[in-house]
């Protein structure tokens, strides 16, 4: 923050369209000072980019811990439960939210009409026009290749990084369900049904490698689905994880 750009307003005006630097007092009747600073202000830079569980998990999770004001009323146990419920959700907003850029889309056939796209008949008619059926082929290749690269993504080695755990497992296999439950829609599209079908009546070579594509990208997707599911059932045993430090945990407190 410059000089030159320095606002001060309070939150309801405040632009949160820039880096700012908020201020939140966790509790309110008493004057401020410099006794109490430390456990009544938290402060956090932010931008309006940042994720969603990290703004939650670094301003207003603190901020809520050394609230004492508004949860007042509630029991020690009810606030721990709120805290945790308060978590999970900002975890599962912030898997839902990676997993809205998680799309893959097929790239166009320009040089075929779209009534042999969409017409089976038309389709088998282009199969005998060796010109129509080498562009049906091109395309075919390219959604291949295309295909291909996807996979080969998913073999590669995934870097982790140093702060890494039950959530960030979940949230990747998350994303990749939705990725390849979103190839597999298309697969399923009646222009691509049509492309196939009009290699299968010119005995195309093709359609052997087309099909061992979709049997893997079919397989990558349910491996995907049951390890999200897996992970999301094993992840709320390790919430000690993300509510105490590491040296503090009780392995006795988590419950199987």
């Amino acid at each position: 923050l410059t000089a030159e750009r320095l606002r001060f307003c309070l939150s309801a005006k405040a632009p949160f369209n820039a880096n700012s630097v908020f201020f939140v007092d966790v509790e309110k009747g008493s004057p401020i000072t410099s006794n109490n600073m430390r456990s009544r202000i938290c402060m956090r830079r932010m931008h309006h980019s940042m994720p969603v569980f990290d703004l939650i998990r670094s301003f207003f999770l603190p901020a809520i811990k050394n609230q004492t004001a508004n949860l007042k009323e509630l029991d020690p146990l009810s606030k721990k439960e709120y805290i945790t419920a308060l978590i999970e959700y900002g975890m599962n907003l912030d898997a839902s939210l990676a997993c809205v850029n998680e799309r893959v889309k097929l790239s166009p056939c320009r040089d075929i009409s779209q009534e042999i796209l969409r017409s089976s008949s038309l389709a088998i008619e282009a199969s005998h026009n060796l010109k129509q059926l080498g562009a049906i082929e091109e395309c075919a290749c390219r959604w291949m290749r295309q295909i291909s690269l996807e996979i080969q993504e998913v073999d590669m080695v995934r870097e982790e990084s140093v702060n890494s755990g039950p959530h960030t497992e979940v949230r990747f296999w998350k994303q990749r369900t939705t990725r390849f439950s979103s190839l597999l829609k298309q697969l399923q599209a009646k222009e691509v049904k049509n492309v196939l079908l009009a290699l299968k009546e010119a005995h195309s070579k093709t359609t052997a490698t087309w099909t061992e594509l979709d049997n893997r990208v079919a397989a990558i997707y349910i491996e995907a689905q049951q390890n999200a599911k897996y992970l999301q059932i094993l992840a709320r045993q390790c919430r000690p994880l993300y509510e105490y430090r590491i040296v503090s945990v009780n392995l006795n407190s988590i419950h199987y």
